[in-house]
């Protein structure tokens, strides 16, 4: 009995210590609906620190997701791209205005040093799709970004292998 309980706390400890799978910005909690990992997508410059009506600081908030996006990466480093309403996944977000072009970067880190490569995500129909280069190192996380109706929006996932 001693045993199942060692080996257990020890089996445990050693999931708390592998890399994640996870979303920058606001945490989802939804999955994805072609079996790809779902992120916030978030205005940049939307967390801020600032001074309220009597002088006093307020503290940073997080960030309003404005849609949900799903990265579903395929074979070959190709990478489809789905978005959907911010309260329901089940129903796709209206990208007609969206870009015709989105940028698309896969970042890894080294020794602090973090390196970016660019790739482009091009709309097709109701989803975008790009090709990622190749990671440098591992894990590495896929992000997007684009500007629309004069803001920046932002999504990303991290610990990719």
């Amino acid at each position: 009995m001693k045993l199942k309980i060692v080996l257990s706390c020890i089996a445990f400890v050693s999931a708390l210590s592998f890399a994640h799978d996870g979303p920058h910005g606001p945490d989802i909690n939804d999955g994805g609906n072609y079996g790809g990992q779902l992120a916030a997508v978030i205005k940049l410059g939307d967390k801020h620190d600032h001074e309220g009506e009597k002088g006093g600081k307020h503290k940073e908030h997080e960030p309003e997701i404005e849609y949900k996006a799903e990265f579903v990466r395929k074979e070959g480093q190709e990478v489809q791209l789905f978005f959907y309403q911010k309260d329901n996944i089940n129903k796709n977000a209206d990208i007609s205005s969206f870009p015709a072009k989105l940028d698309g970067s896969v970042e890894s880190e080294w020794k602090g040093k973090k390196e970016q490569q660019a790739f482009t995500f091009e709309k097709k129909g109701d989803l975008y799709v790009g090709k990622a280069p190749t990671p440098k190192r591992k894990p590495f996380n896929l992000e997007v970004q684009f500007k629309m109706k004069g803001e920046t929006y932002f999504a990303g996932i991290k610990n990719q292998d």
